[in-house]
């Protein structure tokens, strides 16, 4: 399972590889009969240092791999008949870098159910990939005449590849101009079919930690990619704060999953974004909400 994160997280992604690192260590300490059910987790900014946080690029990639060791601290903080919660510091020099904590729950019988509907979005099947997208904006950019945004956007991807870095993710937008930036954008919602492109073991806590990772890869960009389509170009961008409810245990990472993703409010240099993650056959299996810092010092933007 190690080695599937380690290739999944690659090594631009500091803050998703200790939210999933914090999970693993929590799950070795727990009964395999009680799924993990929510995790809250906090970023603590002053201790890391900015540096560590610094933005190359609007699609919410990290420049920085951990120089120093992380050491993580494991806390039992209860354990009930039917809930456990573990709390987990992630330490670096000396200093609580990140804590979480984290809720494990046995399964049981429901008292009620009710769920909304699942949005109707064009099926994975009908959809192309983000990585199909950019190789057709390389072919548009032989024959255009004049710079276009797509031009700008394909080197800004170059440049990232040039830094190395592996994913083993398949991701289909259903709205590839949207997903880009490439039009003027207003607040609404996102859609994106997200798996694992390599079939994973049949081990329920691999496939919680990858749709965990995916969480927090992904919320930053949906809080500012309105404003990246009106020109904004962000300079530092870093979560806060990140939290996930798993509503449902059975999925599979290495299937097509919904992920509907919307930002309500940016304000005060902090913006909040909120996501659900749903299965092909309509089932509502994970919520999350991350309050993420954007900062530049290019002129501000105000939809």
């Amino acid at each position: 399972m190690n080695r599937l994160l380690n290739v999944a997280m690659g090594r631009f992604v500091l803050s998703y590889r200790t939210l999933v690192r914090s999970l693993t260590k929590a799950n070795f300490r727990v009964d395999q009969m009680r799924p993990l059910s929510s995790i809250s987790s906090l970023f603590h900014l002053e201790s890391i240092g900015s540096e560590l946080y610094r933005c190359v690029d609007y699609l919410g990639k990290i420049n920085s791999s951990p120089s120093q060791p992380v050491d993580y601290r494991v806390r039992h903080l209860r354990d009930g008949k039917s809930f456990c919660t573990r709390i987990v510091d992630a330490e670096q020099n000396g200093k609580v870098v990140f804590t979480c904590q984290i809720s494990f729950h046995k399964q049981e019988k429901s008292s009620i159910e009710h769920s909304i509907k699942m949005p109707d979005v064009p099926p994975p099947e009908d959809l192309i990939t983000d990585l199909e997208a950019i190789s057709s904006f390389a072919e548009e950019e032989i024959v255009a005449e004049k710079e276009t945004s797509k031009m700008k956007l394909l080197r800004m991807i170059r440049e990232v590849e040039k830094k190395g870095g592996e994913t083993v993710f398949e991701m289909k937008p259903t709205d590839i101009d949207a997903y880009f930036a490439l039009k003027p954008l207003v607040p609404q919602c996102f859609y994106f079919w997200f798996r694992c492109s390599s079939t994973l073991p049949d081990d329920p806590t691999l496939h919680r930690c990858i749709q965990t990772y995916i969480t927090d890869s992904t919320l930053i960009s949906v809080a500012y990619r309105l404003h990246v389509s009106r020109g904004f170009i962000p300079e530092m961008t870093s979560t806060l704060d990140h939290n996930v409810w798993i509503h449902d245990a059975d999925f599979r990472a290495d299937e097509w999953m919904l992920y509907e993703a919307f930002s309500p409010i940016a304000i005060n240099g902090r913006a909040f974004a909120t996501a659900r993650f749903w299965t092909r056959d309509g089932r509502l299996v994970m919520t999350c909400t991350q309050e993420s810092l954007v900062r530049s010092r290019n002129p501000p933007s105000k939809l």
